[in-house]
């Protein structure tokens, strides 16, 4: 049995590579033509350095639907499954998916709305899910007279994911509201979001073609980069009720189809868990999953093959994972001279922890992956002596 993985730069391809590889499945991965060697250093495309990667093909930049589709569909005709990565490739795939007879994504429709997040606060709403008070202003204009009757902090935030960086922008006060409003409006009206003072938490599931559950798995972070709200740096797998039944209900809503996220807020305050947005793909904590006994990857290519399993809903609790990006932590707070000593406790007590990055049996693409920090670590005597 063999698949194809799109977007092989990024670390979440690796990890399902990892998944499927150790499974006795021949991995073979993809990337843009963008990133060949003759514009980019491939030793840089992780999953390419895999020992458990086959085989690697450049194809024509996702943007280039034109030329990008039908290469894909007859490449994608070799191997048993194709599994795109990120929305960069499942967008276009899932827009032409009857080109396709390999993969298991949702409906397009139900994409588009998953990847708003205005529309998914609105389907929220409907369905009496808690999110975060949020506004949808359509010009500069109507949110000069929002502006003035809002609590600061509050966020900006683009609807749909990969239109720039940051992700979202923290404003203090209504002048930095409608500066950072004015300029990414330029690109796209962006929404505008309570700032929630709680912990991140992941919803993440399976559903067959008949839109059927078939796995479930719950997170929280417990460090994230930047400190201010972002990806995890170290997490753990726990179960709470309230995350299971607002995730469930708002997947099925949409006829969820393959692997997905919900990704929540817990407000402390309120005690609740409130939406933030859907993610159509594999999440950068996955190895938190598979450690705990929920392997994702595997089960979507047991059902892209029509291998059929009971429902995994039953996983380890408690069980924590770090990712190389957690020393990323220890640097800030060390620059910045705050909570140094408790961080360094706090940092060294955790290398306990499973690691999602360093894996033995693959030890070229963990160095790859690592290299970046490696070298930040050696750094961090200077760092110190300034302070």
């Amino acid at each position: 049995m063999n698949v194809l993985l799109t977007d092989a730069r990024l670390r979440t391809c690796l990890y399902v590579a990892r998944s499927l590889g150790k499974r006795n499945i021949d991995v073979f991965a993809g990337e843009s033509a963008w990133f060949h060697p003759h514009f980019y250093n491939s030793r840089r495309i992780t999953t390419f350095m895999s020992t458990l990667c086959k085989g690697y093909v450049f194809y024509p930049h996702p943007t280039d639907s034109d030329s990008f589709v039908p290469f894909m569909a007859k490449l994608a005709e070799k191997y048993d499954a194709l599994i795109p990565i990120n929305e960069d490739t499942i967008i276009p795939i899932c827009k032409s998916s009857s080109k396709f007879n390999n993969i298991l994504l949702p409906r397009f429709q139900d994409l588009e709305i998953a990847l708003d997040k205005n529309k998914v606060a609105e389907q929220c709403v409907k369905l009496g899910i808690p999110v975060p008070q949020t506004f949808f202003p359509s010009d500069l204009a109507e949110l000069k007279r929002l502006s003035k009757e809002l609590s600061y902090p509050i966020l900006v935030k683009w609807r749909h994911e990969g239109l720039g960086f940051p992700r979202y922008r923290i404003c203090y006060s209504e002048k930095e509201l409608l500066s950072n409003y004015e300029i990414m409006q330029k690109i796209e009206a962006p929404i505008i979001q309570e700032r929630i003072n709680g912990f991140g938490t992941g919803f993440f599931a399976l559903f067959d073609k008949n839109h059927k559950l078939k796995a479930y798995f719950m997170h929280k972070r417990i460090r994230e980069y930047p400190i201010s709200g972002g990806p995890s740096t170290f997490c753990e797998s726990f179960w709470n009720k309230q995350v299971l039944e607002y995730g469930l209900k708002l997947l099925k809503s949409l006829n969820w189809v393959g692997v997905g996220m919900v990704e929540f807020k817990f407000d402390i305050e309120h005690n609740i868990p409130k939406v933030l947005e859907v993610n159509p793909r594999f999440w950068g904590s996955l190895p938190l999953a598979i450690f705990s006994g929920v392997d994702f990857p595997y089960l979507l290519f047991k059902l892209m093959t029509r291998e059929d399993f009971a429902p995994v809903i039953q996983y380890k609790i408690k069980v924590k994972c770090r990712f190389a990006n957690d020393f990323d932590v220890l640097l800030k707070n060390f620059r910045e001279g705050r909570n140094m000593f408790e961080t360094a406790r706090t940092m060294l007590s955790s290398f306990l922890a499973k690691s999602a990055d360093f894996d033995r049996k693959d030890p070229c693409a963990s160095l790859i992956m690592m290299e970046p920090k490696l070298k930040k670590m050696a750094r961090i005597p200077k760092k110190i002596m300034r302070i």
